[in-house]
């Protein structure tokens, strides 16, 4: 029971705190609310009158009330807001949207301001209604909660304005090899290299257009980095592309020789052992390029 009451208020507090708020609009309210509850609290009033009047602390009591007020009815504007664009998302029917906002935010706006002015005039102060009240205050409070739903209207819509999030998508660049020249580290892309061969303690890396690179990593570290879509650890010494295999050739011991196409700086042969000849040749038989086999 207690955690229904508890999904039922985060369901009611989660459009006043969303995850990824709707409005970028915090500077907005910071300012906006103040200056609103002060316009509405010397409207109508000259000089002379607001001059000995804002210096009480009157002034300052009704300042507060007007704050609080503009506040409640502006969260719960941007609330209403927030529930429409749910229900009738702005971009796919903005007619339906715009009118129940006018005809339902609106009217409910100034329900909500009669009703908190009459509990405060009446049952705080101790006043009444007065003439000013209907003929100043009440169109310009309902003009300022119509200004205040057209703000949001154009915040929404300039906030999520296609050309704000369709920005060109750079293609993620691959990932890259480091190797130390002298003083200088040069990057390699995975995906020029070729051929990787372990001899004498010592990694080097072969590239598609002929380098020779020593590699400060272990064949073993650079087997889990490179695709095993594309490389195959043929033995202890080689992990080889794909692409750079011709064809191969069975042994009486049930080894495959590996054919390559010709590389530079490499003249070595390259066998297959009988443990992962079957291994091997799963992998080869999932590439669309035609391999040579001799027996």
């Amino acid at each position: 029971m207690k955690a229904r009451k508890n999904e039922a208020m985060e369901a009611i507090l989660r459009p006043f705190y969303p995850e990824k708020p709707l409005f970028q609009d915090r500077w907005l309210r910071i300012i906006g609310i103040p200056l609103v509850a002060l316009g509405m609290q010397i409207l109508g009033l000259d000089g002379p009158t607001l001059a000995a009047y804002v210096p009480t602390w009157d002034f300052l009591i009704h300042y507060l009330y007007n704050v609080s007020v503009t506040a409640f009815l502006w969260q719960a504007n941007r609330w209403a807001i927030y529930k429409f664009e749910q229900l009738y998302p702005f971009h796919a029917q903005p007619v339906r949207r715009i009118a129940l906002q006018i005809l339902l935010c609106l009217p409910l706006t100034k329900v909500l301001d009669e009703f908190l002015l009459f509990i405060w005039v009446k049952g705080v102060i101790g006043g009444e209604y007065w003439f000013m009240h209907w003929t100043v205050d009440f169109p310009v409070s309902l003009m300022l909660a119509f200004l205040l739903h057209l703000l949001y209207l154009l915040l929404f819509i300039s906030q999520t304005s296609p050309s704000n999030h369709l920005a060109p998508v750079k293609a993620p660049e691959p990932e890259a090899l480091p190797f130390v020249q002298g003083k200088s580290t040069r990057y390699v892309s995975l995906d020029e290299i070729s051929l990787v061969e372990a001899q004498q303690g010592m990694v080097s890396v072969y590239t598609f257009s002929g380098e020779k690179l020593l590699a400060s990593q272990s064949l073993q570290a650079l087997a889990e980095r490179l695709s095993a879509d594309h490389f195959f650890q043929a033995n202890r010494q080689y992990l080889i592309h794909r692409s750079l295999i011709r064809g191969y050739t069975k042994t009486p011991t049930r080894k495959l020789m590996l054919q390559l196409h010709a590389m530079e700086r490499f003249s070595g042969e390259i066998s297959v052992s009988k443990a992962k000849t079957p291994a091997f040749l799963s992998w080869l038989s999932a590439s669309t390029e035609k391999v040579s086999v001799s027996p």
